[in-house]
C-alpha cells in the first residue's frame, strides 16, 4: 500500500474534502511534499568539530537539574534529595555557664550594697490585675478595696523589678522579702456615672440603670531591692506575715 493511501485511510475526515475536488495524484503529491525531510547541505559531524570542550556541557551537568520519574532512579519516591549527613561535636559548656551566673551575681550584689543600681521599677499584681509601678506613680483600684485614706501598704506579690542594669524576674512571684513596694492610699472616690439602658420594642419596655464604681488612688512610695540575690534567707517564723 502507497503513503497516500494509509495517509487517506488515517485521515479520513480531514482530506475527504480534498478527494472531493482533487484527485488522488494531487493528494499523494501534497503528501509526499509534507512528508519530505529537508535536505542537509553539511553532515552532523562537521558541525562539532569546529565547537571546543568548553562548550558542550557534560551529561550529568545537564540533567543535574531534572527531577526524576515517579519512582525516582533508585526507586526512592520522586523529588527526594538526600542530604550530607554532618557530625557536630557540642562542648560542655555547664561550668561556664555556672561561672558566668557567679559574675553577674556578684556584679548585682554589688550594686544592691551600694546603692547605685538607680531608680528601680516593678511590676505588682492587685487586684487581679498587673500594674508596672515605680516611686511617685498612682494606681487607680477599681472595685472594693477595704484600706481606707492614709493607711500605709506593702505590695507582696511583686512579679518582676528591674533597674537601669539588671532585672529580676519571679516564677511568677519574686521570693518574699526580696523587693519592697509600699504604697498609701491618697484618695478613694466615685467613676463617672455609667448609664445601661435598654429598650424591648413593641412591647411598650424602657429600663435605665445608673452606677458608679468604687475607686481607690494608691501613690507608690518606695521600691527598693532589701536583700542581695542568691542567697537563701534563714528560717523564720510566720510572725507578721500575711498569706
Amino acid at each position: 500500500m502507497s503513503v497516500a493511501g494509509v495517509l487517506s485511510g488515517c485521515l479520513r475526515p480531514t482530506f475527504s474534502v480534498w478527494r472531493a475536488n482533487i484527485g488522488r495524484e494531487r493528494l499523494a503529491s501534497c503528501v509526499a511534499s509534507m512528508t519530505r525531510l529537508p535536505e542537509v547541505t553539511q553532515p552532523p559531524l562537521l558541525l562539532l568539530k569546529h565547537a571546543t570542550l568548553s562548550q558542550q556541557p557534560n551529561l550529568l551537568t545537564q540533567i543535574r537539574g531534572l527531577r526524576s520519574g515517579p519512582m525516582g532512579w533508585g526507586g526512592g519516591r520522586a523529588g527526594v534529595r538526600t542530604a550530607a549527613v554532618t557530625q557536630e561535636v557540642v562542648e560542655d559548656s555547664e561550668e561556664a555557664e555556672k561561672q558566668l551566673s557567679k559574675e553577674v551575681i556578684h556584679c548585682v550584689n554589688q550594686q544592691v550594697q551600694t546603692g547605685e543600681y538607680g531608680r528601680l521599677f516593678a511590676v505588682v499584681f492587685l487586684q487581679g490585675k498587673q500594674h508596672l509601678v515605680t516611686t511617685g506613680d498612682l494606681v487607680v483600684n477599681q472595685g472594693f478595696f477595704p484600706p481606707n485614706i492614709g493607711d500605709e501598704l506593702r505590695l507582696e506579690k511583686v512579679l518582676m523589678v528591674g533597674s537601669r542594669d539588671f532585672s529580676l524576674y519571679g516564677r511568677p512571684l519574686l521570693r518574699p522579702g526580696l523587693v519592697h513596694v509600699e504604697a498609701r492610699v491618697v484618695e478613694k472616690t466615685l467613676s463617672h456615672c455609667r448609664i445601661y439602658f435598654r429598650y424591648q420594642r413593641r412591647k411598650n419596655s424602657r429600663k435605665s440603670k445608673f452606677n458608679r464604681e468604687t475607686h481607690t488612688v494608691l501613690r507608690i512610695t518606695r521600691v527598693e531591692v532589701m536583700r542581695p540575690v542568691g542567697e537563701v534567707p534563714e528560717v523564720e517564723g510566720i510572725e507578721g506575715k500575711i498569706f
